[in-house]
């Protein structure tokens, strides 16, 4: 690693000629000239960089595609992107709609819009094979797009459902033979019908190319379900089927369902779909199971008399094909009615038993009020949403659903997975990056020796790219980031992709270094840990850890002690951690989260995201006459621990209305009451005489109880006194959390009933 002092002359200097260049690289694609991809675009490519920012890493218009991955991602927003960078495409305009408006807005992450008057709205969920296979297609030659979603292009066809594209059939504009397109759109589900002038395709709704399979009759062409979801299921699933594909799109996962009607685990389904039994769809999608990271089984309603065996028998042969993968199975909520009578009860009670044996999770459906059609079996259309929602929310985490991501930065609290690096917390980036690191248990004068490395190397900007410039990717040869990497791209590259960030986020780049310091840079981690002074850390860190060419340049030792200065209170002897740290399980980020926000021994109840989006939920007055707060979290929401303890009631079930709940002694005796959710008492390792740490997930919210709409009551009750919660709410959130003894008894009641 080299080391890099930055210039403002010098970076503006490049800025302008960078900005000149780029003006060129415009004008280049407005006249349609191609430009070759360079051999570091290409590299970056198959290390999987394009996943980020096409436009980031320099690629030019009509070079884009040469030598890349036909499909970096699936998602419409990236393949529109990659569409209005392509030389090739142009589009048309017709009676004022243009086509290139269409995949514009697609590329800004909006909707296709349509102007057919058959369509349910103006807006249309575009099938993304269909830009799959323009860009395909470019590849050979030119393309016109003539419409997408249009009214103008036979508006009885497919176009307004986001299912057809139109292609200009004049050479000049389309130079690909017909014969060739049909061939590149048949790998996308694509076929060419029967309209002339022009050439019309059409896209099924769930093409053999999707990534969501269609009732064991889709899905993905190589029976992949990558780092997603598979689904065995009966005639509920099969239903539900495009419900659970948007939910699991929407978390960016693959997922297949093979499902069948009146299918059970031994039993073959009767029509629709794949019809055999469950233990033969899953031997059947062997090659599937192997590739996805969660498995999930909805075979209960059509039981026998020797359930509690048949589930052992299925969930042993979903091990045997993928050990690795989480398994869940999803209870019974149906009732039935005369000879279709569900004894759900004793169903479900079977699917608990076993699974405590078998080391699955069950998600329960039972508490979701899924409203059930006439036969009291099959949900009604909005039970099949509320179906897919509890199904979706039933994954705990999205996290643990990657697999195949690299998880030896993440820490696990009772079964549930946090970045530990992504919850940053200070005003400017060497305030996060000093508390990031002493959040890992260094000590102060360790952690100044990092930060005088890394101000030298980087002046703390995770952009940095030598020499003395900026970017959003790294150049071979040449350091990046925040401790200028120059030999080590490959694993920055690829971990990136895996955890789906920017590669020059900066928690994602702290993160990378422990993630060096604890596997690929042991012997330095663990020479690091024995310094016993800042002289000793800043040197060890350059030599062992960095390796810059003049390693013992002074100017590490006194940006080491500028820091020491600023952020230690200035002194050098080895110490404890300025910062809580007592827990290592931070909230994900200040976008999602899987835990409350940890602060040395108190949570948030909630994901911060919920606190950082309505901060008054949490500060605003109980509408009742007790101290308390209710935050109007929708129902499924998790909720954690705010505190270490020992639950001593769970659920409640009490008179005074708090629903399904929980209640928590924590160590220093004060009594936490946790109201309204939908599963207190029945998640593992949250039950009645469990022990708990702050952030651990309890229970998961809901409407139970004397309750007027979904929210989470918390109370919380020291020396016999109900204490007004908001104060702690805010100091949790702020890093430096209150003693409850200092919480007021007054002042966050409205007096209501």
């Amino acid at each position: 690693m080299s080391v890099n002092k930055f210039n403002t002359r010098s970076i503006l200097q490049r800025s302008l000629i960078l900005l000149i260049i780029s003006v060129f690289s415009l004008q280049i694609f407005a006249f349609g000239r191609a430009q070759a991809i360079t051999e570091e675009q290409k590299r970056l490519y198959r290390l999987g960089i394009g996943y980020y920012d096409l436009a980031a890493c320099g690629a030019v218009a009509a070079g884009v595609t040469e030598d890349a991955p036909s499909e970096t991602s699936d998602d419409l927003k990236d393949l529109a992107t990659r569409m209005l960078q392509e030389g090739n495409i142009t589009y048309w305009t017709n009676n004022g709609v243009n086509t290139r408006d269409v995949v514009k807005a697609l590329s800004e992450g909006k909707k296709a819009y349509t102007t057919s008057p058959e369509a349910a709205s103006k807006e249309v969920d575009l099938n993304p094979n269909i830009l799959s296979f323009i860009l395909e297609a470019a590849k050979d030659g030119r393309i016109m797009v003539n419409a997408l979603t249009d009214k103008d292009h036979s508006s009885n066809s497919n176009h307004y459902k986001g299912l057809a594209v139109d292609l200009d059939s004049a050479s000049q504009n389309t130079a690909i033979p017909v014969d060739k397109l049909q061939s590149i759109a048949s790998k996308f589900g694509g076929k060419k019908n029967f309209e002339t002038g022009h050439h019309h395709f059409d896209f099924t709704e769930r093409p053999a190319g999707s990534k969501t399979g269609n009732g064991g009759e889709g899905g993905p062409e190589d029976g992949n379900v990558k780092k997603g979801v598979y689904m065995v299921g009966d005639s509920i699933s099969l239903a539900s089927r495009e419900e659970l594909a948007d939910r699991f799109r929407a978390k960016s996962l693959d997922f297949y369902l093979n499902a069948s009607v009146s299918r059970s685990i031994t039993g073959k389904g009767t029509t629709s779909g794949n019809k055999t039994s469950g233990l033969g769809a899953v031997d059947e999608d062997k090659k599937r199971i192997e590739n996805a990271s969660v498995v999930i089984v909805a075979l209960g309603t059509n039981q026998n008399n020797e359930f509690p065996k048949t589930i052992r028998e299925l969930t042993d042969k979903i091990k045997s094909i993928n050990g690795d993968a989480t398994v869940y199975w999803v209870n019974v909520f149906s009732e039935g009615k005369g000879s279709n009578k569900v004894d759900k009860q004793r169903i479900n009670e079977d699917i608990e038993e076993v699974a405590k044996g078998q080391g699955f999770s069950v998600i329960d459906t039972v508490e979701q009020e899924i409203e059930l059609g006439d036969d009291k079996v099959h949900p009604t259309p909005k039970g099949e949403k509320a179906f897919a929602e509890a199904v979706s929310v039933g994954i705990e985490s999205e996290r643990s659903v990657d697999s195949s991501a690299d998880n030896s930065s993440i820490c696990e609290c009772n079964g549930e997975q946090f970045d530990a690096g992504a919850a940053l917390r200070g005003a400017e980036n060497a305030e996060k990056i000093w508390n990031f690191f002493i959040d890992q248990d260094f000590k102060p004068f360790q952690v100044a020796g990092i930060m005088g490395n890394i101000q030298v190397e980087s002046g703390f900007n995770p952009r940095a790219l030598q020499p003395s410039t900026t970017g959003d990717a790294p150049v071979t040869g040449q350091g990046y980031g925040l401790v200028q990497w120059t030999d080590r791209h490959e694993n920055l590259i690829r971990r990136a992709k895996e955890k789906k960030v920017k590669i020059y986020d900066l928690a994602f780049q702290l993160d990378h270094i422990m993630w060096e310091l604890k596997n690929t840079e042991k012997a330095a981690y663990e020479n690091f840990k024995k310094t016993t002074n800042i002289e000793e850390a800043w040197k060890v860190f350059s030599k062992e850890y960095e390796r810059p060419a003049q390693w013992d340049n002074p100017e590490r030792g006194r940006a080491a002690r500028d820091a020491m200065t600023k952020f230690g209170g200035g002194s050098s002897d080895a110490g404890s951690s300025t910062t809580p740290s007592e827990t290592s399980c931070s909230d994900t980020s200040d976008e999602g989260g899987s835990s409350g926000q940890v602060t040395g021994k108190y949570s948030l109840p909630v994901a911060r995201k919920w606190y950082k989006q309505h901060k008054d939920w949490f500060t605003k007055p109980h509408h009742g006459r007790n101290p308390a707060s209710d935050i109007p979290v929708p129902s499924g929401t998790p909720v954690y621990s705010m505190t270490d303890g020992k639950i001593i009631q769970a659920p409640t079930n009490d008179p005074n209305g708090c629903g399904t709940g929980v209640i928590i002694m924590s160590d220093d005796g004060y009594e936490y009451t946790y109201c309204h959710g939908t599963d207190g008492g029945s998640i593992k390792n949250a039950k009645q005489g469990d022990t708990v740490k702050a952030g651990q997930r309890i229970m998961t919210s809901g409407n139970t109880g004397h309750s007027t709409g979904p929210h989470l009551h918390v109370q919380i009750r020291v020396d016999g006194q109900l204490k007004c919660p908001q104060k702690l709410f805010e100091s949790i959130a702020d890093g430096s959390p209150k003693s409850e003894k200092t919480l007021s008894s007054v002042g966050c009641n409205s007096g209501g009933a």
